[in-house]
């Protein structure tokens, strides 16, 4: 079973697989008491569902047209998801501010197309 399986036969077996799991518990239960505070543990839920927050390709494209179609709050949806992740984001950034211009919100946005075009070394 380990050649068809390229030395990973281990992965394939459920009694191997608990085998494993049961182990890597009773290691962090004691890591976890020799550093109590200090091991960061990440779990599979939380990234994916972070995943499925990110902007889909085109996104940048996609707001602009909703921007010039005057529907800010659809065209701020993906600017914010992106900054989300990437807070410094020149081109999400000045977009953002431009919304928020439109918006009534004039020193918001001044004050985020200023960052955007500092980051992006436009001016200084």
């Amino acid at each position: 079973m380990m050649e068809k399986h390229r030395g990973m036969g281990f992965a394939y077996d459920l009694t191997d697989i608990g085998k494993q799991l049961a182990d890597h518990n009773l290691l962090m239960t004691h890591w976890h008491h020799v550093f109590q505070d200090e091991i960061l543990e990440i779990k599979y839920e939380d990234v994916m569902d972070d995943l499925l927050t990110l902007p889909k390709p085109g996104f940048l494209q996609d707001g602009v047209t909703l921007f010039q179609k005057g529907d800010l709050d659809g065209a701020e949806l993906p600017f914010k998801k992106m900054l989300h992740h990437n807070p410094d984001h020149s081109a999400c950034t000045y977009m953002t501010g431009l919304i928020y211009c439109r918006k009534g919100h004039v020193k918001e946005g001044a004050d985020l197309m200023a960052k955007a075009l500092k980051k992006a070394s436009l001016i200084k």
